[in-house]
């Protein structure tokens, strides 16, 4: 279903924005005109199925193309590491095209994907010889997007696309234990919460002549965030709906594209606003003391459009691309970027869960400036590549959560916050041999990133204020693809991952005050996860099939050849009086699979 991915990562254009970080471009592909077509597979892992043909030739096509993946009906042969376990996906991307003439084009797409993750953990034998209790962690991550958009050429210098867009995500986690009992202090429940988006956007083109380029217009986005839906399934949990953000992002924007013999040059300029809107019920603090629940002043109910807090902010892009000769080139790129939306996880929890939620009253954006520069080569042949790119980035306003911050059941949510900056910097280097036998590529990237907590109160910093590297720092991370072609009929591919364990907090120790007993952490994200590595392993065979239209191929693999358990998630507990830490991976089995994939 897809026509082309395109990755920004720097000179990031100004079309794009609501985003600190880089931006993934893909673009369905249309249905084919002339005639009716299909592909897919049929697998022990997943199958997969795309068709595709006019429904009035040469006027009006479609596409739908869909995946669903099974894999774990095979768990139970990986032993009794997997036996509870269930991870799939299922995904339909489906689009109808209308060239109503020689001027006007409309396309209607659609959406639908769901990664569903059942965790099925045992603990360790208690002391007396009894059975530990089971634990069962169900995550479900859903997205859909409907877009309507209408092509209007207008001349041959001059085109619009309108687009009209509709998505939402949903989050879902639940736990449940055998015993009926609580699952690390967190009891039986079901939690859910959604991001809901309504955007609307017009945008011009403008070719001036064949060097000069002009883009403009405006992107619209209505978000509705619900924080929050929450069943008990035991006494002490109390059924909770949190009510609905919501929030407006208005970003008018301009970009300038220039082409000379040896240089290529964009400049643009966006203004982003952003308006945080009733009905929503605000607290107020007691001034010149930290926020908690026991300082709340009072709560003041923002009626039906009513603007609680805006903000609005200018964000130029630069990016300048000089080509030496026919195979060497440099490239410089400048964002300045605003993101109106935040993300607050306790990803070091054995359960985690994610909430997003709107900038406000006491949540100002992210703002992020990077500057990033690379150099391209390509032999004469064509045949191999190499690139190596640096980039330094500056965070303002992030937000972390305070040590021991409660921000499951909390409606006061921006109490248990904390302001924060960061900075990331760090190399990427590739090399690609696209052609003969042999093929693939690698590709390596060095990069470090950290945050620093900056209340005003010195006792609420984390670390004492000192810097400490974010949830995403990965120093290492290393890919590698390889294809092979050992006669007309064979071919060998491989991969392999390897990428340095993401930073956590574990306890180290319990202490009793007041006959109560704390649990005492080691300093933020001083920890890691252990390093994560999978090789995959194929082998296709593909019959020469010129004289029919159905075109067939088998592919032969194990995934994880050699069993490594990565893990997803690490927790402690005390068992028995002892502080322990469990690791529990989603996959650690090598995985066979077969595939049938055809062509026609």
């Amino acid at each position: 279903a897809t026509k082309d991915v395109k990755l920004y990562k720097g000179g990031i254009p100004d079309r794009y924005g609501g985003t600190a970080s880089s931006v993934l471009d893909i673009r369905q592909r249309e249905g084919s005109n002339k005639k009716f077509k299909g592909q897919g597979g049929i697998g022990l892992l997943f199958s997969r199925l795309t068709l595709e043909g006019p429904i009035k030739k040469d006027k009006l096509n479609f596409l739908v193309s869909g995946r669903r993946s099974y894999f774990d009906l095979f768990f139970p042969l990986g032993g009794k590491d997997l036996k509870n376990t269930k991870v799939y996906f299922y995904d339909l991307n489906t689009k109808i095209t209308w060239n109503i003439n020689a001027k006007n084009t409309l396309f209607a797409s659609g959406y639908f994907g769901a990664d569903v993750m059942k965790l099925g953990i045992t603990d360790e034998t208690n002391s007396d010889g009894s059975k530990a209790q089971d634990q069962k962690i169900d995550f479900r991550w859903k997205n859909a997007t409907a877009t309507l958009r209408w092509n209007r050429i207008f001349s041959d210098k001059l085109f619009m696309n309108l687009s009209a867009v509709y998505s939402r995500y949903d989050y879902a986690l639940s736990s449940q234990n055998s015993s009926g009992g609580s699952t690390n202090s967190s009891g039986d429940f079901q939690w859910s919460s959604s991001v809901e988006n309504w955007i609307f956007k017009p945008d011009f083109t403008y070719y001036k002549n064949s060097e000069t380029k002009i883009r403009f217009g405006v992107n619209s986005t209505l978000y509705h965030f619900s924080p929050a839906k929450i069943t008990g399934m035991q006494e002490g949990i109390d059924n909770i709906d949190f009510k609905t953000e919501k929030g407006l992002e208005i970003a008018p924007y301009v970009s300038y594209e220039k082409d000379w013999k040896k240089l290529s040059m964009s400049a643009g300029l966006r203004y982003s606003w952003f308006g945080n809107i009733g009905p929503f019920d605000v607290a107020s603090y007691k001034p010149n003391l930290p926020m908690s629940v026991n300082t709340v002043l009072e709560t003041k109910s923002y009626k039906n459009g009513k603007i609680i807090k805006s903000y609005g902010a200018f964000e130029p892009r630069l990016s300048f691309n000089y080509h030496i000769n026919d195979y060497n080139s440099l490239k410089f790129g400048y964002n300045r970027m605003y993101q109106y939306i935040h993300l607050i996880s306790n990803t070091s929890a054995a359960l985690p869960f994610d909430i997003w939620k709107p900038s406000g009253l006491y949540i100002p954006p992210i703002e992020v400036n990077q500057i990033s520069t690379g150099y391209a080569y390509d032999t004469t042949n064509g045949a191999y590549n190499f690139s190596i790119e640096g980039y330094y980035k500056t965070f303002k306003n992030m937000v972390e959560y305070k040590n021991g911050a409660d921000l499951f059941l909390n409606k006061h949510l921006e109490s248990e916050l904390l302001p924060a900056k960061g900075y990331s910097y760090g190399l990427e280097f590739g090399a690609y041999k696209t052609s003969g036998r042999l093929n693939g590529n690698i590709n390596y990237t060095y990069s470090v990133t950290k945050r620093k907590t900056t209340s005003p109160y010195a006792l609420e910093n984390i670390n004492n204020g000192n810097y400490y590297p974010s949830n995403y720092d990965k120093p290492h991370i290393l890919n590698l693809t390889a294809n092979y072609k050992l006669n007309k009929k064979w071919s060998l591919g491989s991969f392999f991952t390897y990428q340095t364990g993401r930073p956590t907090t574990i306890p180290n120790g319990r202490f009793t005050f007041n006959e109560n007993s704390y649990i005492n952490y080691s300093n933020r994200n001083s920890s890691r996860i252990s390093d994560t590595h999978r090789m995959d392993l194929s082998f296709t065979y593909s019959k020469n099939t010129s004289n029919t239209n159905w075109k067939g191929s088998w592919t032969f693999g194990v995934y994880n050849i050699y069993g490594n358990k990565n893990a997803f998630s690490v927790y402690s507990k005390f068992s028995n009086n002892q502080l322990k830490t469990y690791q529990f991976s989603v996959i650690g089995s090598p995985i066979p699979f077969i595939t049938y994939n055809f062509k026609f």
